[in-house]
């Protein structure tokens, strides 16, 4: 498993024209950008904007013994340099209210699980993960929710 940096930022700003979740190619720095308070029941505001960051795990991996604080400086300011840069604003537009940093050590696969979901018939036992069936896209909350199904529909018909 890859160990992947994330930072949760919450910005002054309703952030309008922002995607709900960008995933990064480009950038030495983060890999996905995901808006936080436009998941399905949060409450959305008008007053700030909360975003989850993914850094990308290279450059996770080359500081995975860093500092909490100075990651979240350094995520914080990738971020704000790539939010100018695509909706237009200047840095002194986008001011922070708060920020946070968190080592995921077990974020994703390096090489992933082919299937869904596992089983041993035999022994009643049934796995899934969201690292199981694991492609680029579909990481995270939906490949979670796809193992489940894989592996309910296992146990229904043992």
């Amino acid at each position: 498993m890859e160990t992947v940096w994330v930072l949760m930022i919450t910005i002054d700003s309703p952030l309008v024209g922002l995607w709900d979740q960008m995933d990064l190619s480009d950038d030495p720095v983060l890999k996905r950008i995901i808006r936080d308070d436009r998941k399905p029941a949060r409450k959305q505001s008008d007053q700030h904007s909360t975003l989850v960051v993914h850094a990308c795990p290279e450059w996770s991996g080359a500081r995975k013994d860093a500092g909490r604080e100075e990651i979240a400086a350094e995520l914080s300011k990738a971020l704000l340099d790539r939010l100018a840069d695509q909706l237009g604003l200047q840095h002194a537009d986008l001011h922070v209210s708060s920020s946070i940093a968190h080592r995921w050590g077990s974020a994703f696969p390096i090489e992933g699980y082919p299937d869904r979901c596992a089983s041993d018939h035999q022994r009643s036992v049934t796995i899934c993960g969201d690292w199981m069936g694991w492609k680029a896209i579909e990481y995270g909350v939906q490949s979670a929710w796809l193992g489940g199904r894989a592996a309910a529909e296992s146990v229904l018909t043992q």
